[in-house]
């Protein structure tokens, strides 16, 4: 019963009604002098201070409860320290003051609780009995089990929020996205100092814009899966987390428990790693195309070589038909145009060697123009300042080519179609510290600049344009691989490569090429045949191509040589064999099936060491050709050749002059 009511009872004007109400109520009920002495008590008080009524009137209230000071003094009251007794504070409050003090916490020492400290609730009433005396009644209910549960919840509650601040993994509880606690861990994980996320909405203010569909749809269907999406940290910095989460039922509420964890190291990792693994596809690639580019061209320059062959043939036998050799010369021009283009396709798969040499730019702009207008957007136009009067600079035609092409490809690329490519050259002569200020030595140079009015480039992209596999292209548009060789050919070639580019301002590449010590283009010319030295001595020609071991045989016969055909290394080794000492020189195809050129040449070498071989081979990579001029050939000639060179090298072999490369 609460205190109010006994209160009410209390004032009924009949002794005999407050002393039944006290005597029946199931509460302890005492009355107190202004001194705490006890006057009276019911029987729930007994049972309350396990004493009887007799024992306890006449004693002090602390003496009763066994309260620790007056243990010590033998006296309620006595001490210093009584003057703090929560019930005395409490009597002389009503008892001044005249109206009742209810629901007061008070904590006693009680002898039927072994000394242990008991909590009650206690409210206290004015009173008073005949002749005037003061008294309180204080109505005492025990809450002592109350007080050892709740003291038990906090030290739960304590004990959880140590495990919790302690441990390096970020908790938080939210509500539709409310948070409503969190740890230590996260709120450092998130930049915020403890309680300051408390109220707020971390899904919408603390995930990413487009992962925050993606949580809330774990929230709807209560996921406990962990999953990472990418959060924001206060200061704005965006990060990797790992959030796992269980629903709990908290006073009858549901709630979200999330377990988060910052795994933005294990994330670039594993993008690094799919880097290097997209990096290593996009290499076995390129190394497939290598493969496949150096046998094509083999093949390739076998069919080339017929048709060479054959119009310096005709040339060599022409009749006085000018319009028949003008045709001829265009047939063999487009044939050394077909030459180039393998040697393009072998150089982009790192199968042939570089050839520097003077080389006019203007004449190379002019030729990667015209290429690209049959194939670019009509909306793109053209603009080029070039000075009329450039030096030639020492590089290799066909890289420059390409850096050329890859560079105006991507100028396209970024005006979308539409837009104005500018190309401008002119020449700098540069001092030591002039030089050095683009990494390059002192000297002269000619200025490429290729500008384009695209969409430009950002810092960042900047940064990063010349890495290997870089793109900012779509998945399938693009390598990574154009900027990274365009770096890679003209520091090569001892020059620099700069870039200027702003967001929505466009981009423009500089490239500083070295000019080259000699000033004059060699014409390419068809040398005649007639000039060629004739002989007499007895030729092996190993090609498994019939035509060229045919081309080969009637040039060679036409001037004076004995000449034996064989269509494989192990045929020629029956004919070497058979015939020792009639063979003066070896023509060796490299590339036949069988046991191939290389092996065929260890062998001529150990049959008969004194015998030159002329090693020849479509697929014009260094590597295996160093291997065969350190194994004893004696030269080499790359199809396709001109039967000039052809037979200028025999003729310089046979007689003694070792031919190491012939280009």
């Amino acid at each position: 019963m609460s205190s109010p009511m006994v209160e009410q009872r209390f004032q009924h004007d009949t002794i005999v009604d407050k002393e039944s109400c006290v005597r029946f109520a199931p509460f302890a009920v005492l009355a107190l002098t202004k001194e705490a002495t006890v006057a009276g008590v019911n029987p729930a008080g007994e049972r309350f201070a396990g004493q009887s009524a007799e024992t306890l009137v006449g004693r002090r209230f602390g003496e009763v409860f066994s309260c620790t000071n007056a243990k010590i003094s033998g006296e309620c009251g006595a001490r210093e320290a009584c003057r703090d007794c929560p019930m005395r504070a409490a009597i002389k409050q009503v008892l001044n003051s005249g109206a009742p003090l209810h629901d007061r916490e008070i904590r006693l020492d009680n002898d039927s609780s072994g000394g242990r400290s008991r909590f009650y609730l206690a409210s206290v009433l004015p009173s008073s009995v005949a002749g005037g005396e003061e008294q309180v009644l204080a109505v005492l209910s025990d809450i002592t089990e109350r007080k050892l549960i709740e003291s038990a919840l906090r030290e739960s509650e304590e004990r959880y929020r140590l495990l919790s601040d302690v441990t390096m993994e970020g908790i938080l509880i939210h509500r539709e996205g409310t948070l409503l606690d969190a740890n230590v861990a996260l709120a450092r994980m998130f930049g915020y100092q403890p309680g300051e996320l408390r109220g707020r909405n971390v899904i919408a203010e603390a995930v990413h814009e487009e992962d925050r569909p993606l949580v809330l749809a774990r929230v709807g269907k209560e996921s406990t899966e962990p999953y990472v999406v990418r959060c924001y940290r206060k200061n704005g910095d965006l990060f990797y987390a790992e959030f796992e989460a269980r629903n709990m039922v908290i006073r009858d509420e549901t709630m979200r428990v999330v377990a988060v964890r910052d795994v933005t190291e294990r994330r670039l990792a594993e993008q690094a790693r799919e880097r290097l693994l997209e990096q290593l596809h996009q290499a076995q690639k390129m190394e497939s195309l290598g493969s496949l580019a150096g046998g094509e061209a083999h093949d390739f320059n076998n069919l080339l070589q017929a048709m060479s062959g054959n119009i310096h043939m005709l040339l060599r036998n022409r009749d006085d038909d000018n319009l028949t050799e003008k045709r001829l010369h265009v047939v063999a021009g487009a044939i050394d145009r077909a030459a180039y283009l393998v040697r393009q396709l072998l150089l982009f798969s790192r199968k042939a060697e570089l050839r520097r040499q003077p080389v006019d730019i203007r004449q190379s702009i002019g030729s990667a123009v015209a290429m690209l207008e049959r194939t670019i957007p009509r909306m793109v136009s053209f603009e080029l300042r070039l000075d009329s009067e450039l030096p030639l600079i020492h590089a290799d035609p066909i890289q420059v080519e390409q850096v050329l092409l890859n560079l105006a490809t991507n100028a396209v690329d970024a005006m979308a179609g539409c837009g104005t490519l500018t190309v401008t050259a002119d020449s700098v002569e540069f001092s030591d510290e002039q030089a050095e200020g683009h990494g390059l030595r002192a000297g002269h140079f000619v200025v490429l600049s290729i500008a384009d009015t695209g969409q430009g480039m950002d810092r960042a992209t900047r940064e990063q344009m010349f890495d290997p596999f870089f793109t900012t292209k779509e998945p399938g548009k693009g390598t990574g691989l154009g900027l990274a060789s365009v770096y890679g050919v003209v520091t090569g070639h001892e020059g620099a490569i700069t870039c200027n580019s702003s967001p929505g301002e466009g981009t423009t590449f500089t490239i500083y090429w070295p000019v080259s010590a000699e000033q004059q283009v060699i014409p390419v010319q068809l040398p005649a045949l007639e000039r060629q030295g004739t002989g007499s001595e007895t030729v092996l020609v190993v090609d498994d191509e019939a035509q060229i071991r045919d081309l080969t045989r009637e040039v060679l016969i036409d001037f004076n040589y004995q000449v034996v055909l064989t269509a494989s290394g192990e045929e020629a080794l029956q004919v070497f064999a058979k015939q020792p000492g009639s063979v003066d020189l070896v023509i060796l195809d490299m590339n036949m099936p069988g046991m191939g050129g290389y092996r065929c040449l260890q062998e001529l070498r150990l049959l008969d060491p004194s015998v030159p071989v002329l090693i020849s081979s479509g697929y014009a990579g260094s590597g295996p050709v160093q291997e065969a001029l350190q194994a004893g050939a004696s030269g080499f000639i790359a199809k396709p050749y001109l039967l000039t060179e052809l037979l200028s090298v025999v003729r310089s072999l046979l007689d003694g002059s070792p031919s190491r490369h012939v280009a």
